[in-house]
């Protein structure tokens, strides 16, 4: 048995104290009703798990992932092995463990044992390999693999990675093979797709961009997946190393919002499975963390039990709260976040009246209190809104014209209206607050952003560069049907253009003169000299990877959540260079980063709204877990 002194060596390699990874034994529970208060740090005898994974031939392998679930709860904690293929989890409760290694190109490693702090416990892993690994690679490693040998596969591969890859990750869609009469019906159902009602929906006109290449795409997608052999070459990206294998990932099961007694079925934790569904899974879209260490979630979908809901990230319990709205319905919730103060900031939908509002909740108290905008100012956005709150305590949130600046002292909103907002498809997305206090605005339909100016209450916006690179990969006939305006389409999740960067989430560096922006379609992220105003791009680490929110930390480090890659990328400008961590789950279709820069752990917090999961990662360092691997 390991003694007090290595216990606590061990615990520190996760970046924090015992109390956050020796969790309590109590078995977590869904509840509905008032959240009890945060629990006192729990001081409990744990067990160090460690072991080996091999390949068949007894090579070691390096960067696989190891997960340990206690049967008993509802939180998953994984780490990567070292490059002599060594493993070493943080300190884990007794209990009776499921404990599972994988990485692409090899079979499943899985067992059972039982953790006992009498006793250390070893588990060896060897690992199989897999002639079809098909099923367990993400979204971007799907679309590079596309045909792209020819001008016209080429073409086709940036067509299809514009129109098809961000209702859903292009992994599901690819896992599946069809006809070409197949891939037509299910191309002509996306065609009249709402991006914020759902495949079911249906708009009243089709979407241009897919109504004019959808006869090509069939074509295309019936040669790369239909019922004949495939010319599709896939590269298995590179599993981690170095600072990225030293990451601790706890995943916190949330039960859907649809179905609130009952995790989700498809959770991506086996990625053999494929891509899941997020039929019923979708909702949990944005996370954040308090100032006592508890996470709180926002919930997108429509259901009669979910506004927001709060976890105790000591023992899995999920508690849900609910904004009453029509019929028996709540009001759903976007992006939340936490400011200065400690207090959580929300986004809340407008539930049919056409206005949303914002939410606050006092932490310590759970009260809630709801501001809207007076009439006569343009209100917040009534659905996918989003909010950010400056070193001064301002919040900002966006509006269909720009965005809103609310003071929680005095209780008053200030309109700022962007120039462009006549323009006919004008529409804007995230939001964020710089260093100066003033709010930025995503114009995505546009590439632009939107930028207030507190001193004189006006606005300007910032034009993106277009990306003059895809002219090689286009026809004149695509150029002219992409200068049509009448062909840019509503607001959706397909882009007017391959040309087009689409920011979506914004970020501000509280510490300097830059705002971020995540260039969706862009594959890269994109820097604005908040007083110079130029811009700058920096490319993504991995292709098609898709940026879609973006997190300053204290250290001017960009944090982007990968969305179709399953994995986070963290940018050092100084040095250009990315670090890329890699997530446990297949499918998690991250759509927000948030890095806990109040209570200065460094930690990471992602939230999955395919699987219906909560991703906490924290860092160890070499000394750390080489002293670990010494002891």
């Amino acid at each position: 048995m390991f003694s007090s002194k290595v216990l606590l060596l061990i615990s520190l390699t996760a970046g924090v104290g015992l109390s956050l990874l020796a969790f309590p034994r109590s078995n977590p529970a869904v509840v509905t009703a008032k959240a009890l208060p945060a629990q006192p740090a729990t001081t409990l005898a744990a067990t160090m798990l460690t072991g080996t994974v091999r390949a068949a031939n007894g090579n070691s392998l390096e960067g696989v992932t190891v997960s340990a679930r206690d049967l008993a709860k509802t939180f998953t904690t994984s780490v990567f092995t070292d490059e002599r293929g060594n493993y070493f989890f943080p300190p884990l409760d007794k209990g009776r463990y499921r404990v599972w290694a994988q990485a692409v190109g090899y079979e499943l490693g899985s067992t059972e044992l039982n953790l006992d702090p009498a006793k250390d416990m070893r588990q060896n892993f060897t690992l199989k390999p897999l002639d079809d690994f098909t099923l367990q690679l993400s979204g971007a490693e799907w679309v590079a693999a596309l045909p792209a040998d020819t001008f016209e596969n080429r073409r086709m591969q940036e067509i299809f990675q514009h129109n098809c890859t961000a209702c859903h990750t292009p992994g599901f869609v690819l896992q599946n093979r069809f006809d070409r009469a197949g891939w037509l019906a299910i191309i002509t159902s996306m065609e009249r797709a709402s991006a914020a009602g759902g495949v079911m929906s249906g708009l009243k006109e089709p979407l241009p961009n897919i109504s004019h290449f959808k006869e090509e795409l069939a074509t295309y997608l019936a040669k790369a997946r239909g019922p004949d052999t495939s010319p599709m070459k896939f590269r298995p990206l590179p599993r981690p190393t170095g600072d990225a294998a030293r990451a601790v990932i706890t995943e916190y099961d949330i039960p859907p919002a649809e179905t609130p007694d009952q995790l989700a079925v498809e959770d991506g934790s086996n990625w053999s499975e494929g891509t899941p569904s997020a039929f019923r899974n979708r909702g949990t879209h944005d996370v954040t963390v308090d100032f006592f260490g508890n996470a709180w979630i926002s919930s997108s979908e429509a259901n009669h039990d979910r506004s927001y809901a709060r976890i105790d990230t000591k023992t899995g319990k999920i508690t849900n709260y609910k904004i009453p709205g029509r019929d028996g319905w709540v009001r759903t919730t976007h992006e939340i976040t936490t400011g200065p103060d400690g207090m959580i900031w929300f986004t809340i939908s407008g539930n049919g009246t056409g206005a949303g509002s914002l939410g606050r909740i006092d932490p310590r108290t759970e009260k809630l209190e709801i501001y809207s905008a007076p009439e006569g100012m343009t209100p917040v956005t009534p659905v996918g809104g989003h909010v950010d709150v400056n070193g001064k305590g301002k919040v900002w949130t966006v509006t269909l014209k720009g965005a809103l600046r609310f003071d929680p002292d005095t209780r008053q909103f200030t309109d700022f209206i962007s120039p462009s907002v006549d323009h006919p498809k004008f529409s804007t997305y995230g939001l964020a607050a710089d260093s100066e206090g003033n709010g930025w605005w995503a114009i995505l339909t546009e590439d632009k952003l939107g930028a207030s100016d507190i001193k004189t209450g006006k606005s300007r916006e910032i034009q993106f560069a277009p990306r003059s690179e895809m002219k090689e990969f286009t026809t004149q006939e695509d150029r002219n049907f992409y200068d049509r305006k009448e062909n840019l389409g509503p607001l959706s999740n397909n882009t007017s253009s391959v040309f087009v960067r689409t920011p979506r989430r914004l970020a501000g560096d509280h510490n300097g003169p830059y705002m971020w922006a995540a260039d969706f379609f862009g594959q890269d992220i994109g820097r604005v000299n908040i007083r110079t105003l130029q811009v700058s791009y920096y490319d993504l680490p991995i292709p098609y990877a898709s940026a879609y929110d973006v997190h300053v930390d204290d250290n001017h480090n960009v944090w982007v959540s990968l969305r179709n890659a399953d994995r986070v990328g963290k940018l050092d400008p100084k040095t250009k260079k990315w670090t890329v961590y890699k997530l446990p789950t297949l499918g998690a279709e991250c759509r927000n980063i948030y890095v806990d820069e109040y209570n200065k752990t460094g930690e990471v917090w992602l939230a999955s709204f395919r699987t219906s999961k909560a991703f906490r990662l924290q860092f160890r360092t070499e000394q750390q877990l080489a002293s670990v691997a010494k002891q």
